[in-house]
Parts: structure tokens; C-alpha cells; sequence
């Protein structure tokens, strides 16, 4: 079967960042620089190693890795804005996107919306609350709350609290006021600095551990948007009870999301930095999480197809039930877009697989990133035709269910 048009069909995007007020210069300028100074740079700044003996390594010269012309996601970025906007150069095109910002930002988001039929997208706010997206369509958004600055004792420390009943009522405290503004879930961002495999220590356990950290002196510590404030303890028996803490309180989180009806996102795969481990955000470390009976209830959703642990991550999908999986950060990686896809609808069950473009930065991500999946789709789908019996019907639905109805179903599933 030929490649088919799926240039109608109208999409949700289940990850995306709260773009900026920027061209597509200022972004890759602005992207070394973060790239630079979060993933690379000092302990003090940037670290996402919660080892006191790892050096960090620093990159100074990122341009031919995050913007050289032949092997950027950039590259891609501007050859579709050039060609939606009809101009020649990237000085022409900014001066455009600028001016049109300048005019009415959220008009500017409306219109890149239009261009590709997204309907809405559901935006990770991180640390932040729903006000952080006051200037995006307020009709075409759902919300998620990042929860990882909640893990960090430190928090709770500078608060006072001495005990972990104290803890729990406090963390409560603060999900409650962004489950009041609506949000639909939680997101963790742990697999960047630790392991997310997290066991299940006891209540008596978590609170000595607490207690431990409470009374002792940490060598240093990390501070970042991403994850808040975390110490860094050099005494193996801290930060043994570091992850105690953070794994009692993360499992309390998870099983709070199920009760209240609400999804829980995890960071899998994708590291950006040498100075982070891709071991640590490997899917198949989730299983003692997920086959947890106290977890059945919650929806939790992989984040970045686990890649390059996709396979793993597929096979995870086909085997929990409450287990989904986001295509976000793939997008960024169009030579390997078609192969993922096929992993994940050669094994995934079709109700599992939710389109994700994790745009950042720049509103034209969402555009260039839907413009993309619907391309690959059209060559993926009709490649699978003969091994699975569908007719251009069914191959239609798949595409539904992935471009918009399945993540249609969780966030709708949270607001009944």
C-alpha cells in the first residue's frame, strides 16, 4: 500500500513546554547557552549527578553538536518554518515571527496551532502553576504539575518540619492547590539526576531516614528549575537515606495521582549531557514500581518512548495494563522516527501510543513536530498493512488513536 494522507487529521499533543517570546535564532543561542550551563557546567550550577565523587565534564564548544547546519534538529526546525512563512533566510523569518509575537503572543500560538490542526496539548509546567501559561490559548490546554521539586528533604527542612506526617500533610497541601486550578497529573523528572528505580520502604524507615537528614550536614548541594534544591550527601549511609526519603515520598505521590484520578508522567530515556546516566532512566527500572498493587489505579505514562530503551519500554506497554507510552523527544530525532514508531506499534496494544512533540522554546516546534509525525505515520502505517490485515480504514483509526484520541481518553478520564 502507498503512503497515505493524513494531512486532516486533527492532533493532541500530549508534552509540551510553555514556548518563549523568541525567533529561531535567539533560541539556538539560548539553547547552547542552557545547554551549556545546565547539563555541562559546574556542580554548584548544573550538576544532575547525585554522586559526590563524579567530576563533572564541561563542554565549552556545544555549536557543532546542538546547531551545526548538517546534523541539527534545527535544520529541520527552520526548513519547515521557512517554507510555512514563505521566506528565504532566517533574518527574514525571525523579523517575521518577531513582529507577529510582538502583535498578540497568543494570537501567534493560535495561528501555529491552526496551521497544524492541533486541537490543544497538554503543557508541562514543571515546578510552576497554571499561571505560567496565562499567554497560551487558554481553550487548547490542559495542564500537568511538575512534582520533582517535592522529592528534595531540603524543602521541608528550610520549612521546619520535623517528622514525615508533617512532610506528607505539607506536600498534600501543595498537590491540592494545583489539582483546585485543574490540573490533570503529575509529571517526575528523577531519571536526570538518580535512578528511577524506587523501592517501597515503610513508614518507620522514611521517617528515620528524614530524621537523618534532617540532623546532618550535607557537602553540597544542586539547585535547578528542574528539580528545585537537592543536597548532595559524601556519606554513604545519607544517601542511602536520601533515596529512602525520596522513594516513600515519590510512591505516596503515585498512588495519590490514582486516587485522585489523575496521570503520572515519568522521565525515561533521553539524556542530554555526559554528566548525566542513561542508565538511570532505563523503563525496565520501573517494574517493582509498576507491579506494585498500590500503583494498578494511577495511569503512568513514559515519557520520550524510553528512547533508546524503546523496545523495552513497548514491551512494558503490552505488559501493564495502566502503563502508556508518549512519542515526545523522538521528534527531535527524525532519522530514527519511522523505526520507533514500528517498534511501538509492532508491539504496544494501539490504545497505548500518544503523540508528543516536547516543544520547547519556540512556538513552530508544535508545528514542525505534528507536520512530522503525520509524514512518518503516512510511510509507517501502510508498511505494516500486510503483516496486520488492515484495510485503509483501519490504518486511519491507528492514526487517530495516536495523533489525538487516546490521549483524548486520559485527560478526558481525569475531569469525570
Amino acid at each position: 500500500m502507498n503512503n497515505i494522507d493524513l494531512s486532516d487529521l486533527e492532533i493532541i499533543d500530549f508534552h509540551v513546554h510553555m514556548p518563549l517570546r523568541a525567533g529561531i535564532q535567539e533560541l539556538m543561542d539560548r539553547d547552547i547557552r542552557v545547554q551549556s550551563e545546565l547539563f555541562h557546567g559546574n556542580r554548584s550550577k548544573s550538576t544532575y549527578s547525585d554522586d559526590p565523587n563524579q567530576s563533572n565534564i564541561i563542554t565549552p564548544d556545544l555549536q557543532s553538536q546542538y546547531a551545526n547546519d548538517l546534523n541539527s534538529q534545527y535544520r529541520m526546525l527552520l526548513k519547515y518554518s521557512l517554507k510555512s512563512y514563505q521566506y528565504q533566510n532566517i533574518h527574514e523569518l525571525d523579523k517575521h515571527i518577531n513582529k507577529r509575537i510582538n502583535e498578540g503572543f497568543t494570537e501567534y500560538i493560535q495561528n501555529v496551532l491552526r496551521r497544524e490542526n492541533i486541537e490543544s496539548v497538554l503543557i508541562d509546567l514543571l515546578g510552576e502553576k497554571k499561571s505560567a501559561a496565562d499567554d497560551f490559548p487558554q481553550s487548547n490546554f490542559d495542564w500537568i504539575f511538575g512534582i520533582t521539586p517535592l522529592l528534595s528533604p531540603l524543602r521541608s527542612i528550610e520549612k521546619g518540619l520535623t517528622n514525615l506526617d508533617q512532610v506528607i500533610q505539607d506536600i498534600d497541601h501543595e498537590i491540592s492547590k494545583a489539582i483546585k486550578e485543574n490540573c490533570v497529573g503529575f509529571k517526575s523528572l528523577m531519571g536526570y539526576y538518580r535512578t528511577i528505580q524506587v523501592d517501597k520502604p515503610d513508614y518507620k524507615d522514611a521517617n528515620k531516614s528524614f530524621k537523618n537528614l534532617s540532623e546532618a550536614s550535607h557537602n553540597q548541594e544542586i539547585s535547578s528549575f528542574l528539580y528545585g534544591k537537592r543536597p548532595i550527601y559524601q556519606k554513604t549511609e545519607l544517601r542511602n537515606d536520601l533515596k529512602c526519603f525520596e522513594d516513600y515520598i515519590f510512591r505516596h505521590l503515585i498512588k495519590k495521582a490514582g486516587k485522585d484520578n489523575l496521570l503520572f508522567l515519568i522521565h525515561t530515556g533521553a539524556q542530554y549531557s555526559p554528566n548525566q546516566n542513561l542508565a538511570y532512566s532505563d523503563p525496565s527500572l520501573l517494574f517493582s514500581l509498576l507491579h506494585d498493587p498500590d500503583t494498578i489505579d494511577t495511569k503512568i505514562i513514559m515519557l520520550h518512548a524510553g528512547a533508546p530503551f524503546q523496545e523495552k519500554a513497548a514491551y512494558i506497554t503490552w505488559q501493564f495494563p495502566n502503563v502508556y507510552v508518549d512519542l515526545s523527544h523522538t521528534m527531535r530525532i527524525p532519522g530514527r522516527l519511522d523505526e520507533i514508531l514500528k517498534t511501538f506499534i509492532s508491539i504496544s496494544p494501539a490504545n497505548k501510543i500518544l503523540y508528543g512533540s516536547d516543544t520547547f522554546g519556540l512556538a513552530e516546534w508544535m508545528g514542525f513536530s505534528a507536520y512530522q509525525i503525520r509524514r512518518s505515520l503516512s510511510r509507517v502505517l501502510p508498511t505494516l498493512s500486510d503483516i496486520y490485515e488492515w484495510n485503509e480504514e483501519e490504518i486511519l483509526q491507528v492514526a487517530k488513536m495516536i495523533l489525538s484520541e487516546n490521549s483524548r481518553k486520559l485527560i478526558q478520564n481525569t475531569k469525570t
